[in-house]
């Protein structure tokens, strides 16, 4: 065909980093979404509940949330080239999919 192995290995590799960058910036997002979601349907509930017991149960899972929450690491500035790289590859991200394993 043509085609350097050792180059085509690169361009795999630099293609394969974009789209675990990607991937992780949507899965961040998607979590901190649910988790904001899920916080802020516990407080709606919590507004019209009287009894203790179900506030203190609402309330230590308000707790556990978000302290869980507050754990998450941020997540670590991508390299210049890898984000120019994850712009490409996410334009072509369906085309990438269509053909992957």
């Amino acid at each position: 065909m043509g085609i350097d192995p050792e180059e085509f290995t690169w361009v795999r590799a630099r293609v394969v980093e974009a789209l675990v960058t990607l991937d992780t910036r949507r899965v961040r997002a998607a979590s901190e979404e649910t988790y904001a979601r899920t916080i802020l349907a516990l407080n709606e509930t919590r507004k019209n509940v009287k009894d203790r017991e179900t506030l203190r149960t609402l309330d230590e899972q308000l707790a556990g949330l978000e302290k869980e929450r507050a754990s998450w690491r941020p997540l670590e500035p991508v390299p210049p080239a890898v984000g120019a790289n994850s712009a490409i590859v996410a334009a072509r991200r369906a085309e990438i999919d269509a053909f992957s394993p």
